[in-house]
């Protein structure tokens, strides 16, 4: 059955077409014409009126008239002039549809593709004819791209073949050898220059995780250069132009035909590509001989790397020779080639005048290493030390960019001291003192789902809005309903919905009424110490402690404690009580209750007593880091 497809940024409407009878579609009449293996289009009724009102429609470069019409071809489209959506033909007996060309000419060339065989995908489609310079290296990759498992970062093959006709207006402009890939909707990286340090250490990352792959699968690229990595608006990669040179004495990926892999200087290959297709319970094979390789080929890039250098080595020096060039304005990096490129050389002072002042010491020494001694290594290394600048950069921007927890207690007539111990340099625990009146103060502490980045970015948005709230003298329930509605909302869309725990109190030391008041969102009850007992400072008639910030639901309540001298209040987040031991043991509430009521009993000012919580919980805490939680731990006592 043929068909029209409505494209625009996406497939849209899909109307079958009978070559029996006329089919009416919105505007227009069509019928298919034998002779001319296409359907004639002429505007109906309705798009004559529309006509005259200036609505007018071509297909390709013919416009439609109430007195013309034109022929829809495979590949061709109607479109509303100034309009972008278009709605092309496809003819049941081919399996590619093509909506534009992306890149190339003649003899090579790109087309963005729908597969009609495979669920109506958009596809990249490389077309080659023999008479193309880079046509064996183009089969090639065909054959060393093998069972599709070599890298994510590698464009997915869906299906190989030789024979497709070009069509344009159905007349043919010869027959090519293709490859299906699949679409990524990026950009090449040179137009994407110059980069900042995080986006190129995020990039190049990704980078030499495909690399790695290529490598432990017995592959070398060999040509790295911007045009060949496409980078998405999400600054995620696919690397393209690849030459796929099996490195010598190693064999090929998974699913490779070891007989026809030979060792790859002065290239004979022979032997079948078994391509595995989603749409077949049987194994397609194509089959591929070659013979004979090109200088060029060999050599692969230049630009980015000397011509001493190849296969691995190529590779790794172009990786980080790049990571540099895609760093510098345009004048520098133009300087920077003529020091890299074919047989030239970098020294180390020179090398320093293109390096980001804010690059770590430990990437500065590994590129000096491969860029300027030409000491190479192993692409793992590369890959992890890039993974652990990436880890190093987003902590010291966040570090500096987030909320810092006050460090001075400007609380009249109490002993304060807090404990704050976030898991990484970034953490997901919060707290703030801030005063609504004097001898009034609003305590407000809380702990966000998780730690790192994304935690502390929930801080950020929760710390200001608190003390705006709590500066209108509004009441703690409606404080914590307004926080919930902005996390919950914040939230919605993503894949794990965040929250938080969190306790907003009013602790007031005004002589004629002191007291303490609280409203809890999930979080755990403070403690207080009076007349050598700790307690909980828990509401009488239910053990209900509110709903987290962030769920969407506002059931709070507000309890109120007299207070008096010598009382001493504790706040604290899980990660006290739920620290644990080698043997999985929590650190508990119990320990902390014993902990503050022995302090108490000895009178202990609040220093002393952080301090001996702080050293029981590390002698108890023992097990490994990566377990441990962000603690937070406040004491303060009345005076």
């Amino acid at each position: 059955m043929d068909k029209l497809f409505a494209f625009k940024e996406e497939i849209g409407n899909i109307i079958s077409l009978s070559r029996e009878k006329e089919t009416m579609h919105d505007f227009f009449s069509i019928v298919w014409d034998a002779s001319q293996s296409a359907y004639t289009v002429r505007l109906n009724e309705k798009g004559k009126e529309n006509y005259g009102r200036k609505i007018m429609y071509k297909i390709d470069s013919k416009t439609l008239t109430p007195t013309n019409s034109c022929f829809l071809y495979q590949n061709s489209f109607i479109q509303r002039i100034g309009g972008e959506s278009k709605i092309y033909l496809h003819l049941q007996q081919n399996r590619y549809l093509l909506l534009r060309k992306l890149a190339g000419e003649f003899s090579r060339q790109v087309w963005l593709a729908i597969d009609t065989y495979f669920c109506n995908r958009i596809v990249a489609l490389k077309l080659r004819k023999e008479a193309n310079a880079n046509y064996k290296r183009f089969k090639r990759s065909i054959l060393l791209q093998t069972s599709n498992s070599i890298s994510p970062y590698l464009p997915f093959i869906m299906d190989v073949g030789d024979n497709f006709s070009l069509l344009q207006e159905n007349k043919s402009l010869g027959e090519f050898s293709y490859q299906s890939c699949e679409y990524f909707p990026g950009k090449p990286l040179h137009q994407k220059l110059p980069l900042e340090l995080e986006d190129a250490i995020k990039i190049f990352y990704e980078i030499a995780k495909a690399i790695c792959d290529l490598h432990e699968s017995g592959l070398v690229h060999r040509n790295l250069k911007p045009e060949h990595i496409l980078v998405n608006e999400n600054d995620r990669i696919k690397i393209v132009g690849l030459t796929l040179l099996v490195n010598s004495n190693e064999k090929a990926g998974a699913g490779a035909n070891d007989d026809s892999m030979k060792e790859m200087r002065g290239i004979t290959l022979s032997g079948n590509y078994t391509l595995s297709s989603p749409l077949q319970e049987s194994k397609a094979k194509v089959n591929i001989t070659l013979s004979g390789n090109s200088a060029s080929e060999v050599i692969g890039n230049i630009e980015y790397a000397p011509i001493s250098l190849c296969n691995k080595e190529k590779d790794c020096y172009s990786l980080l020779s790049l990571f540099v060039y895609c760093t510098l304005n345009e004048e520098n990096r133009r300087e920077f080639l003529k020091y890299i490129s074919a047989t030239s050389t970098i020294s180390e002072n020179d090398l320093s005048k293109y390096l980001h002042p804010s690059l770590a010491d430990s990437l500065k020494k590994l590129l000096i290493r491969i860029l300027v001694e030409k000491n190479m290594v192993n692409i793992s290394e590369i890959t992890q030390e890039l993974y652990q600048n990436l880890v190093y950069y987003h902590h010291n921007i966040s570090r500096k960019d987030q909320v810092w927890m006050p460090k001075e207690f400007k609380m009249t007539s109490v002993d304060i001291d807090v404990w704050y111990d976030p898991m990484e340099n970034i953490g997901g625990d919060f707290y703030n003192f801030i005063e609504i009146e004097p001898e009034k103060y609003c305590i407000f502490l809380g702990d966000i789902a998780g730690h790192g980045m994304r935690a502390s970015l929930y801080t950020q948005m929760i710390y200001p809005v608190a003390q705006i709230l709590t500066e209108q003298k509004i009441m703690p329930t409606e404080i914590m309903k307004k926080i919930n509605l902005l996390l919950y909302d914040s939230g919605r869309g993503i894949d794990r919905i965040s929250y938080a725990t969190a306790l907003y109190g009013i602790l007031s030391l005004q002589k004629r009424n002191p007291y303490f008041m609280y409203t809890n969102a999930g979080h755990l009850y403070p403690i207080l110490y009076r007349k050598e007992k700790a307690s909980l400072m828990e509401p009488d008639h239910t053990r209900f402690a509110g709903n987290y910030l962030g769920s969407g639901k506002y059931e709070y309540m507000e309890k109120f404690f007299p207070i008096q001298k010598e009382d001493t209040l504790v706040f604290y987040t899980d990660g006290v009580t739920e620290a644990k031991n080698q043997q999985g043991e929590e650190y508990g509430l119990q320990r902390l209750l014993e902990g503050i009521q022995s302090c108490g009993n000895r009178k202990a000012k609040m220093k002393d007593m952080v301090a001996e919580l702080k050293r029981n919980i590390q002698i108890f805490r023992n097990c490994p880091k990566e377990e441990y939680d962000d603690i937070t731990l406040i004491a303060i006592k009345i005076l």
